[in-house]
């Protein structure tokens, strides 16, 4: 179908929208569900109109104006809630996990990013030179590691047992944070910063995990990371499928110009990274005030740990698929 006659098809329907959204300002608490209903089918609608016009490659100027319609009319859907924390939290119970299964083919990337690594370092440690170890952790550092997770410690998982709990929780927050930050953002070297950083940490994590069970500390490491790592390494994977997404933009833009395509994929992105920094959070307060204990008994932190890992999985394969 050629432009012209697209427009003059649709172009009372959108009128009619736009008319709409400029005189209500918002859905207004009182309206009936029929009412509801049908602004959300004009809105569905319209959401079509601009993938067909992209798909078929239609004016700038009509995609730019189509996608300013359904900007506003999203705005709209979601201007009463004023509340951040509510809105937060109606994102982390349906819209988190659902972006997270849109953008599946760069989680599963970033997943392989992070787990063949270390497994080809644990491969080349245990078959070929043991002393590969070293070319990833100097001795130094694996020393003070070593005291982090020594049995005897009073709290695992640090070098200072005289700093308080909260004071970690703080220090885990902004480290992690951080971490995930920097795996996002050297995505837009057209995604390949953020396989490297996952690979990088992947590696770094592997080779820790060997030296401490070879070391006879496998009871201390894992009772300490089983709970917290079910939202911090899922978490890290995920900065690393933000960071692709955004460097698959810039590599393919597609019918969009490379500035289009990244202010669009720079969208889902960073949906998925606020989604990362509250999964960081809760890492961090497990952390700081449950994993770093050691009056709790390791079958304890075991069938918690299990519990978090089953229940994250789950989330993110069920939890919001009603409102995708």
């Amino acid at each position: 179908m050629k432009q012209d006659t697209f427009e003059r098809q649709r172009k009372p329907v959108w009128d009619a929208f736009e008319a709409y959204i400029e005189g209500v300002g918002k859905l207004p608490r009182s309206a009936t569900s029929f009412e509801i209903d049908r602004f959300l089918t004009q809105y569905k609608s319209l959401n079509r109109d601009l993938a067909l016009a992209q798909s078929r490659g239609y004016s700038q100027g009509l995609i730019e104006h189509l996608n300013d319609l359904v900007n506003r009319g999203h705005q709209l859907v979601h201007v009463e809630s004023t509340n951040w924390w509510e809105a937060i939290w109606r994102f982390m119970v349906s819209g988190f996990p659902s972006k997270i299964r849109e953008a599946k083919v760069y989680v599963t990337i970033a997943t392989f990013a992070f787990l063949i690594p270390p497994a080809v370092l644990l491969v080349l440690i245990v078959l070929v030179d043991p002393s590969y170890l070293y070319s990833v952790v100097a001795p130094g550092n694996l020393e003070s590691i070593e005291r982090m997770y020594d049995p005897s410690a009073i709290k695992t998982g640090r070098e200072r047992a005289s700093d308080s709990d909260f004071s970690m929780f703080g220090f885990y927050i902004f480290n992690n944070i951080g971490i995930a930050l920097r795996t996002f953002a050297w995505g837009i070297l057209f995604g390949v910063g953020s396989i490297l950083i996952l690979c990088f940490n992947g590696v770094y994590i592997g080779a820790i995990t060997y030296h401490l069970t070879n070391i006879g500390y496998s009871s201390t490491f894992y009772t300490f990371v089983i709970a917290h790592g079910a939202f911090e390494l899922t978490a890290l994977v995920f900065s690393g499928a933000a960071g692709l997404m955004v460097g698959y933009s810039l590599l393919v833009p597609g019918r969009q110009t490379r500035m289009g395509a990244l202010k669009e994929s720079m969208k889902k992105a960073i949906q998925i990274m606020i989604g990362v920094i509250v999964m960081l959070a809760l890492a961090a307060f497990i952390e700081a005030f449950w994993s770093s204990s050691r009056n709790i008994e390791d079958w304890v932190k075991y069938a918690v740990g299990a519990v978090l890992w089953v229940s994250v999985a789950y989330y993110f394969i069920f939890v919001g698929r009603r409102a995708t």
